[in-house]
């Protein structure tokens, strides 16, 4: 084959591929070795004819891009659309006819009239995703939207008995904050660790400082906090304080804190280890900002030393005492209208070791006690224009759940009050008891 022609060739397709830039390379190698071969088609022989011929019948053909190659305006088209320049047909080897205009200039006037769009057109922005849970902005939204806890019905008076610790929270957080310049010259405390029991009413307490000292309360769990995409929890923790901190004077409440800050071991994440670093630098960065933290937990002892000694004041929420579980019982039986002061003081007696949750259970199994007894009942009699239970001489055998509306409301009565007494028993253990006044003893502050 003629060694001219085939150097020729070479540097051509070359300097076709660069003005080609944005077309599939192996595409434009194909369509301008093609389209050479129309120009020179008169210079070469027909040995080298039927060689290239052959040559590109073998080759596969790359797919044609949907994008076309070039686009040029059409000045005589009203609606401005494009449309792809033509060229001269690449295998007509029997019509010779070489184009009007030389393969290379109309390449280089495609590749001008395609630099000119790009000009005019408006650069394409990158689409905007939404933020990322990650983000602190959406962090910080989503927080604004649901830990903010409305504490407007709430005062100090709602807690039943426990005067001494009423007593020690009014002295540690109330006062600060209800009277500023008592402390214009002293260090007021910003950061409590609460520990008790369950179900003695740390959130409860809680909720009602806030309510008493009339400031937002953020209410914070362990679930917030954790999060499955990579670093989002200790960034949750960051905007957690961040929007405390927006928020000016509020209480900032850490529930369940030993779910996020336990001890630290061997085994210890490196994303448990972030968290607790990212509370410990959030904690130290406090002092400057109106917000109060309130961590609360049922296990103080699984909270890491270093988590617990940021906090300046511990106190223990005790069992309640005679008088609060006399309160306690006092207002459930109000509710049912039951009103016998001989069977509160036994209750109040039976009750000792219940906590505020278990007298709660308490009142609400005698509430259901006389639906269980309108449920087992067989006869019945109508008192009022209603079905009430009867003996079996003196009523009517029916069932209660084909008509419930005729029947009238069951009641509850002292007897009731007894026995659901008797048969709840307490949540509380004495080794739970036992540990914590252990760690009031050694790490307590109130």
């Amino acid at each position: 084959m003629n060694e001219e022609f085939m150097s020729r060739l070479h540097s051509f397709i070359k300097e076709q591929i660069n003005l080609a830039k944005d077309m599939d390379i192996s595409y434009a190698n194909y369509i301008i070795a093609q389209s050479l071969l129309v120009k020179d088609a008169r210079k070469i022989s027909e040995p080298d004819k039927k060689y290239l011929q052959k040559f590109f019948d073998l080759t596969p053909k790359a797919p044609k891009p949907q994008k076309p190659i070039f686009q040029i305006k059409d000045k005589q088209a009203p609606d401005n659309k494009q449309k792809q320049p033509t060229f001269s047909s690449a295998f007509d080897l029997d019509n010779n006819e070489p184009s009007q205009k030389s393969l290379k200039n109309q390449l280089t006037d495609a590749a001008t009239d395609l630099e000119n769009q790009k000009l005019q057109q408006p650069k394409l922005q990158p689409p905007q995703s939404q933020d990322p849970p990650q983000s602190n902005k959406y962090i910080a939204q989503l927080l604004a939207d649901n830990i903010i806890q409305d504490t407007s019905n709430f005062t100090l008076n709602s807690i039943s008995g426990m005067q001494s610790t009423k007593l020690l929270l009014q002295t540690s957080i109330l006062l600060p904050l209800l009277r500023p310049s008592l402390f214009l010259n002293k260090n007021p405390y910003k950061k409590i660790f609460m520990h008790s029991l369950p179900g003695c009413g740390k959130s409860f307490i809680t909720k009602c400082i806030a309510g008493e000292a009339k400031i937002p309360l953020i209410s914070v769990t362990s679930s917030m906090i954790f999060s499955k995409w990579q670093g989002a929890s200790e960034k949750m923790i960051s905007a957690v304080f961040q929007l405390a901190k927006q928020q000016g004077r509020c209480i900032l409440f850490l529930d369940e804190i030993d779910a996020f800050c336990t001890t630290r071991s061997e085994q210890d994440s490196e994303s448990s280890r972030r968290v607790k670093n990212e509370l410990l630098l959030q904690l130290d960065q406090l002092e400057a900002s109106d917000v109060i933290v309130i961590a609360a937990t049922n296990l103080p002892f699984q909270v890491d030393t270093a988590v617990r000694r940021r906090f300046e004041k511990r106190i223990y929420i005790d069992l309640p005492d005679a008088e609060a579980r006399r309160d306690v019982l006092r207002k459930g039986m109000e509710k049912l209208k039951i009103e016998n002061s001989e069977i509160l003081n036994q209750c109040v007696e039976l009750t000792p070791n219940y906590s505020m949750a278990d007298l709660k259970n308490v009142v609400k199994d005698c509430e259901n006690l006389p639906l269980q007894r309108l449920i087992s009942c067989e006869f019945f009699a109508k008192i009022d224009g209603k079905w009430a239970p009867a003996a079996r001489s003196e009523g009517v055998k029916m069932s209660i759940l084909t008509s419930l509306e005729q029947f009238a409301d069951p009641k509850s009565t002292p007897a009731d009050m007894l026995e659901s007494v008797t048969k709840t028993r307490s949540s509380v253990t004495l080794a739970d008891q036992k540990l914590h006044v252990k760690f009031s003893s050694e790490f307590g502050s109130g």
